[in-house]
């Protein structure tokens, strides 16, 4: 059987808010529109120029290119940190700002990878139902409205079901 490459190259967008921070007036639109293109694009972006700590530079973060089913990896970018839009955005924006599939592998190295993975899902009572400004006219929301628990119950389910663990639902 033959393997044939697949020719993609998945850019992960970098926005530098240094202007912003330091109160250039035009740069608050400028990063707007950028953080705007980046979550309808691709659901993953890098922010540089920002008084974060920055992420190790040792990588292993890899994003899925849905069409092709391929894994890329993301180049680690000094001074940045990297961002990924979340389900839950991808529900109330209707599909508009997309999350991204990923993963963090262990690259071969002798330095030590570590991750911080922040999750801001909400207070769990919280419904999420589409934003009104997400739907066409005459069209209809693609999700139907789900309680911040629900999915993040689900979603644990979905990530440690495979093995083995068993998640009560919520009432």
């Amino acid at each position: 059987m033959a393997v044939t490459e697949v020719p993609v190259t998945v850019k992960i967008p970098i926005i530098d808010v240094s202007s912003y921070l330091a109160g250039d007036p035009k740069a608050k639109a400028i990063a707007a529109q950028e953080l705007r293109e980046a979550c309808e694009k691709t659901g993953f972006l890098q922010v540089v120029g920002h008084s974060v700590p920055e992420e190790d530079h040792v990588g292993g973060l890899e994003v899925l290119h849905k069409p092709t089913g391929t894994w890329h990896a993301v180049p680690p970018v000094e001074g940045s940190y990297v961002c990924n839009i979340g389900d839950l955005m991808q529900r109330w924006t209707n599909n508009r700002y997309q999350s991204t599939m990923h993963r963090v592998i262990s690259p071969l190295s002798n330095q030590d990878r570590y991750s911080c993975a922040f999750f801001n899902d909400g207070a769990l009572d919280v419904m999420v139902e589409c934003l009104p400004s997400c739907v066409k006219p005459g069209e209809k929301p693609l999700y139907e409205p789900i309680k911040v628990e629900k999915h993040i119950v689900a979603r644990y389910q979905q990530s440690y079901g495979a093995g083995g663990t068993i998640i009560d639902a919520p009432a």
